[in-house]
């Protein structure tokens, strides 16, 4: 199942929006790295085992922990 081209658009776009500040914050820059690590993690288990309550939680317990991680260490 291939996603929606204008959903691939929409999100190219609301991306190259989010950098257009000339400086990024610290929680925004660890929120962007989190996500960054947390979305093939979780997309990877849901391969793995194909659960999305799985991959949801290992969404966000990837999230939140790389999140914090980042941001105050």
């Amino acid at each position: 199942m291939l996603p929606d081209p204008a959903a691939c658009i929409l999100f190219a776009v609301t991306l190259s929006q989010m950098f257009k500040t000339k400086n990024l914050s610290p929680q925004q820059l660890s929120a962007f790295t989190a996500l960054i690590l947390s979305i093939p993690i979780s997309a990877g288990i849901w391969l793995l085992r194909p659960d999305w309550i799985i991959a949801l939680v290992s969404l966000l317990v990837t999230f939140i922990g790389s999140y914090f991680l980042i941001r105050f260490v």
